[in-house]
């Protein structure tokens, strides 16, 4: 009985590691992505903010958590899919800030953020760009970096 699956699992082995090997691609085409999409990734501004130790506690897209968590590994994530891990208040705390709910900028004082990195076309960005204790470190048409503004 065996014997009858054994070459499809041969074939379908060494099909996958090809790919493997091909990390990917067979020929000029990419069947498997080997990369993070910059277009849905805020690859640039991690980038930069790595090759100028960019420091601060950050808050950020709730989707980009595992990104950031491989890509700015000496970054702490504010939060990420596990959710479950940090409770619920981190997580009404996040949804109220991204939302722009009443309150939003009284938590980011209370978490002691001090970049918020969010999607450049989000209503967060524009509010954000808006407030005069907010700059704008780093924007590309993905994500901006925001950087609290010293105090006066």
């Amino acid at each position: 009985r065996s014997g009858r699956t054994l070459p499809y699992v041969v074939i379908t082995v060494a099909l996958l590691g090809a790919l493997a090997l091909g990390r990917g691609r067979v020929g000029s085409v990419e069947i498997i992505p080997d990369g993070f999409d910059p277009e849905r990734f805020p690859v640039a501004a991690v980038e930069r903010a790595r090759a100028e130790d960019v420091p601060g506690r950050i808050f950020h897209e709730f989707v980009w958590g595992g990104y950031l968590l491989w890509a700015w590994p000496e970054q702490k994530v504010f939060i990420d899919g596990g959710s479950d891990f940090y409770g619920g208040e981190l997580l009404r705390a996040h949804r109220e800030v991204i939302g722009i709910q009443p309150g939003w900028r009284d938590s980011l004082e209370v978490w002691r953020i001090d970049l918020v990195l969010v999607r450049s076309d989000g209503a967060m960005a524009g509010e954000l760009a808006r407030e005069s204790a907010w700059r704008a470190w780093y924007s590309d048409s993905t994500a901006t970096l925001f950087r609290r503004a010293p105090a006066p």
